[in-house]
């Protein structure tokens, strides 16, 4: 008698393998996607990379550019927990007002060390005027870093003056672009400085330095606006 895990339609991967396929096949398909960009990235090129049957992505995903979306999500779920976490565990608490900015410096550069294919696939498919997910970008990521890290500056600065939206956002974008542009560029740092980013002990003194950048910029802006 056939086992239950047995009896399955044709075509269908056992339950246990599933998801060996589907993380395979957000693998492939986001090296694909980096090197040659989504409208280059046919399925099959993308499913022989994860050494299934192309069919296995409409089983999984429903389509390609659904299989693209979720590439796209599971690249910036780091970042979506913690805009989340942020906005909910900062919230002006005097003792944390210290140490919040330079803590949130210290994860979303984390984030990346972990995931540095992040920036090529933003430069790739949202930053481009036809990014095929820049508006799924700018709903999940951008809006939301944009709702919270402009109030956590405000809390940073320990102050009472009100910064016009757009000084926020200019800093917000240059304390963003500090903690992004490392990984984007590691291949011409590492041949220019023989700095390597996945060194832990080399990451770890970069972020640092980005840190501090950051706190003694944040303290050269009070002094401006004394």
């Amino acid at each position: 008698m056939a086992r239950t895990q047995d009896i399955r339609g044709p075509g269908r991967p056992v339950a246990d393998h599933g998801s060996n396929v589907k993380q395979a096949l957000l693998v492939a398909a986001r090296q694909k996607i980096i090197d040659v960009g989504f409208a280059a990235a046919s399925t099959k090129d993308i499913a022989a990379s994860a050494g299934v049957n192309p069919a296995m992505i409409n089983y999984y995903f429903g389509s390609k550019a659904a299989l693209g979306e979720a590439v796209m999500r599971d690249a910036v779920a780091p970042l979506i927990e913690h805009f989340e976490r942020v906005a909910t565990d900062v919230d002006i608490d005097s003792a944390d007002v210290a140490t919040a900015l330079p803590n949130f410096v210290r994860a979303y550069m984390g984030a990346m060390a972990v995931r540095p294919w992040i920036p090529q696939l933003v430069v790739r498919e949202v930053l481009p005027a036809n990014g095929r997910f820049r508006e799924l970008f700018l709903a999940e990521v951008a809006k939301r870093g944009a709702a919270v890290l402009p109030r956590l500056l405000l809390q940073a600065k320990g102050d009472d003056r009100h910064e016009s939206p757009e000084e926020l956002m200019f800093a917000a974008v240059s304390i963003v672009s500090l903690a992004i542009f490392p990984f984007l560029a590691a291949p011409v740092i590492e041949s220019v400085v023989a700095v390597k980013l996945d060194d832990p002990e080399v990451l770890e003194r970069f972020v640092e330095h980005t840190v501090g950048i950051v706190t003694q910029g944040l303290s050269s802006w009070n002094l401006a606006n004394q």
